[in-house]
């Protein structure tokens, strides 16, 4: 495949380079999404006509620039066009991931004081093939100036964190954010107009955002909106992708499905990138056996947020690569990575003091702890405000420790824990179609029928190699399992799949569970 160049500069913003690719593409197909059982789809010009239609609308309410609207649904194209609705009017757009708790949500939605709000409660607006005729060129030139009158550095979204505090904070960034890093991430990971992506991930996050729906924009290629993993299985073999993003989790099932299904995808798909959380050696080494070794990359909302990423073609296991385009990184004395560029945020919505204790004269501090190889890449090892201390006055970083026993085909889920403890508890979600029948009993209280006391021996003597080098205190001195699996749902793990630790504390606590021997 012949991979198109960037453009020579960062657009004005997402919103302007759409109006000017419908004034050149109209008519090439952009969008697909499933409707019951086929598979719809819009043309550029199509896409346009809908923007247009929100545009009239929202002016209808009386929304100007500015002005804040919220979006909590799933991914649609009534989300698609909402936002570049916004971001053409210079409006500001809250995007919230719809599957957060209802008390959350409502927070959020006071805190930013909207004029307008869609949430799921309203249900899907249906879209067909043919809602939409073809926007006027003349008109698509239009609101290619008015996308461009809006100022580049104001706001353009709001996300809110998904970080392991219980209160999430307002991520304010803003045109040149969001363009400058997208384009920052096609630099490192190439795409073309030829190219048709899988979207599983949600819009309301960052890493969707910015590594799926802005570059498919700049590109000018076809998207392929998934709801759920089984659409995207079908979807692929439907429609032959050629790029897809996952979040760690994901990538390890997508391992799964390639093993017993080599073909599963399509013959086609050419790309796979990983964000969210560290991938494992094993599971790099699986995906490329299947020709797909993962481009990692490292960000967070608050850098739009690409930071470092592996380039496509030299990609390696266990770092995440060297920071893209635009972009510096440095370690200070206590280990912690900061990063200047421009895709930093604007500054956390109206909380001043949050946002002066990561922001140094165009400086963030990430928060995270790394190191840099010798081959330059950088080394992520997880967040410095997570790590604890042992009763014994020792520091645990339990990111590591828990990358570690994860490689163990029988877990699914694995929390280090220990706060003014003597030493480290480990509490499991097992596999258990992984697990040995000699290890099931129907008689067990637990929900997975598993004998716990027998499964977690063997781990501990499954897991005597993997901790031999480690120091004492950070072998387990007891292994239990989770009453429950973690999910968003429970609000004990973050979208991306980071543990909320002090929450999980808590919640077992709630339930007379000790942490301890």
């Amino acid at each position: 495949m012949v991979l198109l160049d960037l453009p020579p500069s960062v657009p004005h913003s997402v919103a302007h380079a759409f109006w000017e690719l419908v004034q050149h593409r109209s008519g090439s197909l952009a969008l697909w999404w499933p409707n019951q059982d086929r598979w719809c789809h819009w043309t550029w010009g199509q896409i346009a006509t809908g923007v247009a239609q929100e545009i009239h609308r929202l002016s209808e309410l009386g929304v100007r620039r500015g002005d804040r609207v919220v979006t909590a649904v799933p991914n649609s194209p009534r989300w698609i066009l909402r936002d570049i609705a916004c971001h053409t009017m210079g409006i500001i757009h809250v995007t919230l991931d719809w599957r957060v708790p209802q008390s959350q949500l409502e927070e959020c939605i006071a805190r930013v004081q909207p004029c307008d709000v869609v949430v799921q409660q309203d249900g899907l607006q249906e879209y067909g093939e043919d809602d939409h005729p073809e926007l006027a060129t003349w008109k698509a030139d239009q609101w290619a100036k008015a996308a461009q009158q809006v100022d580049v550095d104001a706001p353009a979204t709001i996300i809110f964190t998904s970080g392991t505090t219980s209160r999430p904070k307002g991520v304010v960034l803003s045109h040149r954010n969001l363009a400058s890093n997208a384009c920052a991430k096609l630099d490192a990971s190439p795409q073309t107009r030829q190219d048709l992506r899988l979207n599983v991930l949600p819009f309301s996050h960052a890493f969707a955002r910015t590594c799926e729906l802005s570059t498919w924009i700049l590109t000018g290629g076809q998207l392929a909106l998934c709801p759920t993993w089984e659409h995207m299985v079908a979807g692929a073999r439907a429609i032959r992708p050629t790029v897809i993003n996952l979040v760690p989790y994901q990538a390890r099932q997508l391992a799964d499905l390639l093993d017993q299904e080599p073909g599963a995808l399509g013959p086609q798909l050419r790309m796979l990138n990983v964000g969210g959380a560290a991938v494992e050696q094993d599971l790099f080494e699986r995906l490329a056996a299947h020709g797909l070794p993962p481009v990692q990359g490292y960000g967070l909302t608050e850098a739009s947020p690409c930071v470092c990423a592996n380039r496509y073609g030299q990609q390696l296991p266990g770092g995440v690569g060297k920071p893209v385009r635009g972009t510096v990184v440095r370690i200070d004395a206590s280990g912690l990575l900061w990063v200047r560029g421009p895709q930093v945020m604007l500054g956390y919505w109206q909380d001043p003091d949050a946002t002066a204790a990561v922001l140094d004269a165009g400086w963030l501090n990430t928060g995270d702890l790394a190191t840099q190889r010798e081959d330059g890449h950088y080394v992520i090892h997880g967040r410095a405000e997570d790590r604890f201390t042992l009763s014994t006055g020792l520091q645990v970083y339990p990111g590591e420790l828990e990358r570690v026993l994860s490689q163990d085909p029988w877990v699914e889920q694995c929390v280090v824990l220990g706060e003014g403890q003597p030493g480290i508890s480990v509490w499991v979600w097992p596999k258990a179609d992984q697990i040995p029948p000699q290890y099931h009993c129907p008689a067990s209280e637990h929900a997975l029928q598993l004998d716990e006391a027998a499964v977690c021996a063997a781990l501990r003597d499954r897991w005597l190699e993997s901790c031999a080098a480690l120091p004492h205190y950070l072998v387990p001195r007891c292994i239990r399992f989770l009453p429950q699996r973690l999910s968003t749902g429970n609000n004990l793990i973050t979208a991306k799949g980071t543990y909320r630790r002090r929450e999980i504390v808590a919640w077992l606590r709630r339930r007379g569970l000790t942490l301890g021997d």
